[in-house]
């Protein structure tokens, strides 16, 4: 299944506007992007490209994002990264819309956001997304933790980071179904 001419008008009416430049991308799931509260703001994909969206808190989107997945996505482009307004899973045949924050907002359990607490990891980066901009967001650890790095922290950490490497990480998060995720406040290369 692909996005089509006529899938792209269908997903426009349903999550964006006729005045927006669209892309359309399609890949399988690698890893949930995932916020150190439990809500999902995007995907890596297979290919290391990432489809960014809105925060989204229903665990019904949770469940449906596993690695492996195949997805198709049509949205903005917004710094060389797809804006995604539409996700369509092939498991599914009706789009989710996930732009403008609709699907934060939508019926059924959430994620619960309680408070950050401290936590501390150690594993091997397995991928890295980047931000619009081309700066390090986050990593990806062996062990299925998210590591998201502000900027305060980009400016601390080696410049030689990269797949294999071997981190120590400690920051404030929490521990979700699909792996903890932690805002880093130090990340030390181990090896």
């Amino acid at each position: 299944m692909s996005i089509t001419d006529s899938n792209k008008n269908e997903l426009i009416a349903a999550g964006g506007t006729s005045g927006e430049r669209w892309i359309d991308k399609e890949g399988e799931i690698k890893h949930v992007i995932r916020m150190p509260d439990g809500r999902i703001d995007g995907l890596l994909l297979t290919d290391q490209s990432t489809i960014r969206f809105p925060p989204l808190v229903s665990n019904e989107f949770s469940r449906q994002f596993v690695p492996g997945t195949k997805v198709h996505a049509a949205g903005p482009a917004l710094g060389g990264q797809l804006n995604a307004h539409t996700l369509l899973l092939t498991e599914l045949d009706t789009p989710l819309d996930v732009g403008h924050n609709k699907a934060s907002s939508n019926a059924g359990a959430s994620v619960a956001a309680g408070p950050l607490l401290p936590l501390q990891d150690q594993g091997v980066i397995q991928s890295v997304f980047y931000d619009p901009q081309g700066a390090v967001e986050g990593l990806f650890l062996s062990d299925g933790t998210t590591v998201r790095v502000p900027p305060h922290i980009r400016l601390e950490i080696p410049s030689n980071l990269e797949i294999g490497t071997e981190i120590s990480v400690k920051g404030w998060g929490g521990q979700y179904p699909l792996g903890a995720a932690i805002q880093a406040t130090s990340v030390t290369v181990i090896s």
